[in-house]
């Protein structure tokens, strides 16, 4: 397994030294992150709320095999009474039954439930070429969390050096398609 080298917004995540690269919580954040963060962590992004203590994205997992570049990432409720669901789609009064019975099974696990989006911007190789057509996401919930893997399928040849990624994170709290509280991290991963 290839380990990465997270690069991400200063003012949130520091270095940690350890035989795998992790990042560590800052004290300014740490009373409103969740009670369940993995010990295990490559990095994260927090984002409070208005009503809510809002959301905290886990980078749990960065691995490469040689034909695929997995990103797994836990969205966490920092709240006990808040569940969190997708709604990275504006849906048109023809299609919302879908978001309607995710609302309704993400409900079950909190009384507040959270929109979120976590996605990806941008994928380039080494030297700038895109390989967001190489994308493939999967979304899974688990209680109140989703988790959401990103696979970036191509073959070694095609890569030069490293991937870079921009992961986008936003929360709302009205369940509308708009994240107020949104921002990115950009992630290097280097390619044997």
């Amino acid at each position: 397994m290839v380990l990465a080298m997270v690069i991400c917004i200063p003012y949130n995540i520091s270095f940690a030294e350890e035989k795998t690269i992790k990042l560590s919580i800052p004290d300014n954040t740490s009373e409103s992150l969740p009670a369940n963060m993995p010990e295990n962590y490559l990095g994260y992004y927090s984002s409070g709320g208005t009503e809510t203590k809002g959301v905290t994205f886990v980078i749990s997992e960065v691995h490469y095999d040689e034909k695929e570049l997995k990103i797994s990432v836990i969205q966490l409720p920092n709240d006990d009474y808040t569940s969190v669901v997708d709604n990275s789609i504006e849906y048109s009064a023809d299609n919302r039954g879908d978001f309607d019975r995710e609302i309704e099974t993400a409900s079950q696990y909190g009384d507040k439930v959270l929109g979120t989006v976590c996605g990806i911007s941008t994928i380039t190789d080494g030297e700038g070429s895109n390989l967001f057509d190489e994308c493939r996401i999967s979304e899974n919930r688990n209680g109140a969390s989703m988790i959401t893997e990103f696979y970036i399928y191509s073959l070694p040849e095609n890569l030069t050096g490293e991937v870079n990624v921009e992961l986008v994170f936003g929360v709302n709290e009205d369940l509308n398609y708009r994240f107020p509280m949104s921002d990115s991290i950009y992630i290097t991963v280097p390619v044997p």
